[in-house]
């Protein structure tokens, strides 16, 4: 009876994710990168953090994924900055991050980066698919769950770590608190998350993540965001 429920359980809470591979950081200024964002709209001006120019944290190019979720299916580029000592901005702030997103890459422009000093590494970024994702504990609809699941819960469903496009957020230590952004954090539908890359000079406080959401409904056009360290 137990390996019924747990067949039904996966397959009931899996969601597929485009998972991040670091490779060589391409030429094509379009190309998904950690560490680095290459393109702008026309007009638009480098993101700034109390006077100082923000660090370029990902740049996804949405075609380079092997799985979209739905959330972002009328998106095309999505660009992400952070700026530097976001550790003391209390939770809700959105001042010290930076969403910008595209519908389209034709209006896009290859753009110099600017002097903004960042001590993060650029890598490229390739991308593979992910069948089957499941939530953390934090994030299960933990009241559905049959009680016999729950002791063992974390030995058949795993969430994965890594920066990934869909999927569950991996969570540190509690579910995803969405109030940056908005103060409907209801209507935000969890996107993806940033790890911390210590190869690439990059960490979230002690080994965190970073999540990022997108509002539904009229609140669409609202980025919220959240981290978590241990």
């Amino acid at each position: 009876m137990t390996k019924k429920l747990i067949a039904e359980w996966r397959k009931r809470l899996a969601r597929p994710a485009s998972i991040a591979v670091h490779s060589r950081v391409s030429k094509d200024p379009f190309a998904s990168c950690f560490g680095r964002v290459a393109v702008q709209e026309p007009g638009e001006t480098w993101p700034t953090y109390r006077k100082r120019l923000m660090r370029p944290l990902l740049q996804i190019n949405c075609a380079d994924l092997p799985f979209r979720p739905k959330s972002i299916v009328d998106l095309a580029m999505i660009r992400v900055w952070i700026g530097q000592d976001f550790e003391a901005e209390p939770p809700g702030s959105t001042k010290f991050w930076c969403v910008r997103a595209s519908p389209s890459i034709a209006g896009l422009k290859p753009t110099p980066e600017p002097a903004h000093k960042s001590d993060i590494k650029p890598a490229g970024l390739k991308w593979k698919l992910l069948e089957s994702d499941y939530p953390t504990w934090d994030e299960a609809p933990a009241d559905e769950i049959p009680e016999v699941l729950h002791d063992s819960y974390h030995d058949h469903f795993e969430c994965s770590l890594g920066t990934k496009v869909g999927g569950w957020p991996h969570t540190i230590q509690s579910e995803v608190c969405w109030e940056a952004g908005g103060k409907n954090s209801t209507s935000a539908e969890f996107v993806f998350q940033i790890d911390s890359e210590p190869d690439l000079n990059w960490m979230w406080g002690d080994a965190g993540l970073g999540y990022l959401g997108r509002g539904s409904g009229k609140h669409r056009k609202a980025w919220r965001f959240d981290w978590q360290c241990c």
